[in-house]
């Protein structure tokens, strides 16, 4: 009900501790206290500081005027002001602090008061608000966000919470395993029954929402929900076949369990002191806001897929993102199909990181992966190795300096630029990493008895 208070819970000292825990929230909200009335707290903003989870946005709506209210937030607190949607008057501000992002939303009301704009939302955990006044007022839950909460329960806002956008399927499957809810009965049945209306959703929402379901710590439970509602298609393209996407998933489990050990702080086995190495890696942003982790696990479902690069070019990836995902899908198979040794030689350990580049690394880690849950030891102990070399032996194996250049072999050679200058560079630069030559001039004798 309107004006219901949290039960067992000091609502305003819960909201006042979650603020105070980034001054910069605490300030932005005092400022709006003193600028403006008709302006609320909503949304996940509310379900967060009701659970005391971490999170870096603010959420607020506004009785008009949304966008101007908040272009006066940051000219306040010297943000970043991005207008989202002129028409719809949302806007948003940007910060760092302590050196996190903090975003802070403005939208105006989409319905006619702030009771009808909280019915309209996806989930009733999401539909909750508190005035910013002065002091805060009672919590405002026309759909028992609150009850729902303290059950884990997630359950749509209402019967049309799909129908009004399809993406909701997807944000319910984030929601679940991001906070640990159960999607009622009825709410999964609505999923299901509006899964079709998602071809209707733009290829970037839909990348957006994947993504960050894949950006979860442990995503393999939720991807399992969204193969229970029949929506993994809008990731593939298709439907995957029920075997495949079980490998799938079996590997992810896999791959997320070293990242669990990569991420304590020890140096488990087979790992070693790669676990750290490897953990910062994964933590690297490849897009803005999108990290090398999610794209593994992408690469991961997309392993046995006939196109792999085919579909991450629907998400609307950009050109790295896409190439990260189709060479690492591109070297896990061929680690799985070569006979390649359990130990690598230099030459065999060139040769891949050549074809594949840094995205070996991770697709020798799908290639583990898949083989623990389903293949040949052989495959993971070279894969292994390989990743090993790619940290190791860099400057060895991997990409060793050049002891020549194309003026080199032009002068020696009386030869013109062309493509086969390249392929005596290339030439003894295998011989290096085999131990064959190992400077200048021994690089210009073996080119003189080899050319």
């Amino acid at each position: 009900m309107a004006g219901e208070r949290a039960k067992g819970v000091d609502l305003a000292r819960a909201i006042d501790a979650w603020l105070g825990r980034v001054p910069l929230r605490r300030e932005v909200v005092e400022w709006v206290r003193g600028a403006r009335t008709g302006v609320y707290l909503v949304g996940g903003t509310v379900r967060d500081a009701l659970l005391g989870r971490d999170s870096d946005d603010l959420d607020f709506a506004v009785e008009g005027g949304a966008a101007a209210l908040a272009r006066a937030v940051a000219d306040h607190i010297g943000g970043a002001y991005v207008l989202m949607d002129a028409e719809r008057d949302v806007a948003r501000v940007l910060r760092r602090t302590r050196g996190r992002r903090q975003q802070f939303d403005f939208a105006g009301l989409r319905a006619g008061d702030i009771v009808a704009d909280l019915a309209a939302r996806d989930f009733t955990v999401n539909a909750m608000a508190l005035p910013v006044g002065e002091g805060w007022g009672g919590l405002l839950d026309p759909t028992g966000g609150l009850s729902d909460l303290e059950a884990r329960t997630l359950r749509a806002a209402s019967r049309h919470a799909f129908a009004d956008d399809p993406l909701r399927i997807l944000r319910l499957v984030r929601l679940a395993g991001a906070l640990d809810l159960r999607a009622d009965g009825e709410t999964e049945d609505l999923a299901r029954a509006w899964a079709p209306r998602l071809a209707d959703v733009s290829a970037e929402r839909l990348r957006d929402e994947w993504m960050l379901i894949l950006g979860l710590p442990r995503a393999t439970p939720s991807l399992a929900r969204a193969g229970r509602l029949g929506v993994v298609w809008t990731l593939y393209g298709a439907a995957p076949r029920a075997a495949d996407w079980s490998a799938s998933l079996a590997a992810l489990a896999r791959l997320e369990t070293w990242q669990d050990e990569w991420s304590a702080g020890e140096e488990p086995d087979p790992w070693g002191d790669l676990a750290p190495r490897l953990a910062e890696r994964w933590q690297e942003e490849v897009s803005p806001g999108r990290g090398r982790s999610a794209l593994v696990r992408l690469a991961v479902l997309l392993a046995d897929h006939e196109a792999p690069d085919a579909a991450a070019m629907r998400l609307r990836l950009s050109t790295r993102e896409v190439r990260l995902v189709s060479r690492a899908v591109a070297a896990a198979a061929a680690l799985a199909q070569d006979q390649i040794a359990a130990e690598p030689g230099p030459l065999r350990t060139y040769r891949f990181f050549r074809r594949y580049d840094d995205d070996g690394v991770e697709g020798a880690l799908l290639a583990m992966a898949r083989a623990e849950a389903s293949g040949p030891a052989r495959v993971s102990a070279a894969a292994l190795a390989l990743v090993r070399s790619w940290f190791d032996r860099h400057g060895e194996t991997v990409d060793p300096p050049r002891l020549i250049g194309g003026d080199d072999v032009m002068a020696l050679l009386g030869a013109s630029a062309g493509p086969r200058i390249g392929v005596l560079l290339e030439e003894i630069r295998e011989a290096q990493v085999q131990g064959l030559v190992h400077n200048r001039d021994q690089a210009l004798e073996y080119l003189q008895a080899h050319r």
